[in-house]
Formats: structure tokens, C-alpha cells, sequence
């Protein structure tokens, strides 16, 4: 709370001016009945550094008049930290089994046996070869029958 603020000076200027040097102006109000009084809500970093007495001067004109402003805190809360996070539960033992069959975003993926799983991977990639040596081969055949059948279409007469 301002006391004995100039009444020509209650503007959207001056106030934030004149707390300035302490705190930031959130929300200022006057009052008809209480002329020389204005209330402000403002965001001030410790209550010890609002003074008692503002000496407040119009910044346009630096030889013009001053004002000594009574100031008062009328309600303070104080910004605490926020609280501590809850520690973190015990991870439950996961048996041979995943209770649930939805494997991403940070769900733990049931661990097989390495050795296994590359010999199951070794074995697929065998077949996979040899089925492609065979294919190769099945093909090379019938292109030579192809050939074949061509020389012998395009020149009946040689044995």
C-alpha cells in the first residue's frame, strides 16, 4: 500500500516507476473514498527489501518537484520451493514370464538366450543361402535349355 501517492501521478506509468527500484507491479487499485491511498499487488524478491519511504520524482522533469510515499506491506506470501518428488518404488522381480504382451516405451523385453538367438539367426540365414544356390542353379539350366531350343529352332538342319 502506497499512502499519500500524487493524484495526478495515479497513471499506468508512475506506479510501476515508482516501485520499481524493489519490486514488479502485478495489479494496482485506487479508491474515491481513500484519495491519497493506492493499493498494489506486486512481486517483490524479500519483504526486508520494500523501505518504509519512497522519495518518488517525475522522471520527465529533472528539476521539478519530489514526494516522500509512506509504503507499507499489507500481506506477504512467501514462493517456496517446490516439495521433494516422491522416491521411486522397488522394481518387482519379473519372473520367466511378462505378465502383459506390450513390449515398448520403457517396458523390459523378456531376455532369451544369446546364443540361441544367433544360432536360430545363423541356421535362417543358411537356408536362405542355399535357397538362393539352388534358385541360381535352376536358373542357369533353363537358360541353357533356352539357348538350346533357340539354336536349334534357328538352324533345323544341323544335328
Amino acid at each position: 500500500m502506497l499512502l499519500n501517492f500524487p493524484e495526478d501521478y495515479k497513471s499506468e506509468r508512475h506506479i510501476p516507476n515508482a516501485i520499481s527500484s524493489f519490486g514488479r507491479t502485478i495489479l494496482w487499485e485506487e479508491s474515491d473514498s481513500y484519495p491519497g491511498r493506492v493499493m498494489i499487488r506486486a512481486r517483490i524478491m524479500s519483504v526486508e527489501a520494500v523501505p518504509q519511504f519512497i522519495v518518488y520524482t517525475d522522471p520527465i522533469n529533472a528539476d521539478g518537484d519530489s514526494w516522500t510515499i509512506q509504503c507499507e506491506v499489507m500481506q506477504h506470501h512467501m514462493v517456496l520451493e517446490p516439495p521433494e518428488e516422491d522416491p521411486l518404488p522397488n522394481e518387482p522381480e519379473l519372473e520367466a514370464q511378462i505378465p502383459f504382451d506390450f513390449f515398448g516405451l520403457g517396458q523390459p523385453v523378456p531376455q532369451q538366450n544369446q546364443n540361441e538367438e544367433h544360432e536360430q539367426n545363423e541356421e535362417q540365414n543358411q537356408q536362405q543361402i542355399q535357397g538362393n544356390k539352388e534358385q541360381g542353379q535352376q536358373q542357369e539350366q533353363i537358360d541353357q535349355n533356352q539357348m538350346q531350343m533357340q539354336l536349334q529352332q534357328a538352324n533345323p538342319w544341323e544335328p
